[in-house]
């Protein structure tokens, strides 16, 4: 462990803030029973993320939200129990254009409420 605060139970992480079980990761803050990953947020149950935020029982997912249950997935957005997908938004498969604009009016949304 180097440079890490408050983590228990955990091995070979850096820069890991507030975690349990949190294996091999870099960056990663508030997650518990996270291995092999980079740059996550409030993460549970996951392995080989990399830019994951608030999700639980991922794998070799990235650059995704809010996800629950998905495996292999890349930017996505609200989703659950998906396999191998990529910009999808609560379920739905958009084109990457129309994924970028729908992720711009989300992200503003979020703003205005917090």
């Amino acid at each position: 462990m180097k440079n890490s605060y408050l983590m228990f139970s955990c091995m070979d992480s850096e820069n890991c803030y507030y975690g349990h079980r949190v294996f091999n990761c870099v960056y990663c803050v508030d997650c518990s029973v996270v291995n092999d990953s980079q740059n996550c947020y409030e993460c549970i149950n996951g392995r080989k993320l990399y830019k994951c935020f608030f999700s639980q029982n991922v794998k070799d997912c990235s650059d995704c939200y809010f996800l629950f249950d998905c495996e292999g997935c890349k930017d996505c957005f609200g989703c659950r129990n998906l396999r191998n997908k990529q910009y999808c938004i609560w379920n739905r498969e958009y084109s990457k254009e129309a994924y970028e604009k729908e992720i711009i009016l989300l992200r503003e949304q979020i703003k205005m409420y917090s």
